[in-house]
């Protein structure tokens, strides 16, 4: 179970080559993405076939392929590439979701829980098309 907030290097790398391919104006291939994420080759096409196969990217094999968007980048928020690759965000009010706590009342208060909410909210307003790098 994650805590507060678990950005596993999957989704980040998952987030961050969307990002690239939907500003990119030619197909993305694993090498030039991972080469900007200063990350393994292996772990980015792991990544990209899996949101691939969710239909977000379009993949092309050969000399020539690589990967492009499959939706507009408008219609894709933050999140839902959060949560194809790293699950849906729990709510819950322990930010370690302890079930050995003694305490009737979580000593964090609400702290948890409000910290992943306003993650979860923050990913869902921001689609691909509002990240813009240059």
């Amino acid at each position: 179970m994650s805590g507060i907030i678990n950005l596993t290097r999957a989704a980040s790398i998952g987030i961050h080559a969307c990002v690239l391919i939907s500003n990119a104006k030619d197909r993305l291939n694993v090498t030039q993405i991972s080469e900007a994420l200063k990350a393994s080759s292996h772990h980015v096409a792991k990544v990209l076939q899996k949101l691939a196969a969710e239909g977000i990217l379009h993949s092309s094999k050969g000399p020539s392929g690589g990967f492009s968007m499959a939706i507009d980048p408008a219609k894709i928020n933050l999140l839902h590439i959060y949560e194809i690759i790293q699950g849906p965000i729990e709510e819950s009010h322990c930010p370690e979701y302890s079930d050995i706590c003694p305490f009737p009342e979580c000593i964090w208060g609400d702290f948890g829980n409000q910290t992943r909410v306003n993650f979860k909210e923050y990913l869902a307003a921001r689609s691909l098309a509002d990240v813009k790098i240059d």
